[in-house]
């Protein structure tokens, strides 16, 4: 018996055909550890600079310069490339890149009058997400949900955001 996967490359699609007997092979076959070098006190290398502390800082950070929609807070604290991606068809919805898609979508909520109030930040191993409460009312609109934030980490930096809700259609209503 042989399993098809379709396969995109590089916007190409290609049809691999794979033997059954190989797929289940790999599947009962353990994963290699991690070479020693690659991991420092059960954090991979590239986590390690940063510490909890240190990730909560920029995330502290990242959410004032949202909040004040002040682009040159934002800027030292996140990679050239960050993007942010949030549910939806609405707005704010989509992929924001850079400080200036940030801020643009952040001058849009405060002009909505979005309130966020954190509830948790919690931490992996490379990664932080953090759990909000959206309260909000914009013309006649209301907006009241729980929303959880992930943040990525790279060179000391935040490089991406996904932003993940409760009621993707509340949003897009409040929004529209």
């Amino acid at each position: 018996m042989t399993v098809r996967h379709r396969i995109s490359r590089a916007g190409t699609a290609a049809l691999l055909a794979v033997p059954l007997a190989v797929l289940l092979q790999s599947c009962s076959t353990p994963a290699a550890p991690p070479a020693p070098s690659s991991v420092v006190a059960g954090r991979s290398s590239q986590a390690a600079s940063l510490s909890d502390d240190d990730r909560r800082a920029l995330i502290v950070k990242f959410t004032a310069a949202l909040n004040a929609v002040d682009p040159n807070a934002l800027a030292p604290i996140v990679t050239p490339n960050v993007t942010w991606t949030l549910p939806g068809k609405n707005l704010v919805a989509g992929t924001a890149a850079g400080v200036d898609g940030i801020i643009a979508r952040g001058k849009i909520m405060s002009e909505y009058g979005l309130n966020r109030q954190v509830q948790h930040i919690v931490f992996g191993i490379q990664g932080a997400a953090v759990e909000t409460h959206n309260t909000g009312s914009h013309d006649g609109r209301t907006v009241d949900q729980y929303v959880v934030t992930s943040f990525a980490f790279e060179g000391g930096k935040i490089s991406s955001i996904d932003t993940s809700v409760s009621d993707v259609d509340g949003v897009n209503a409040y929004f529209s």
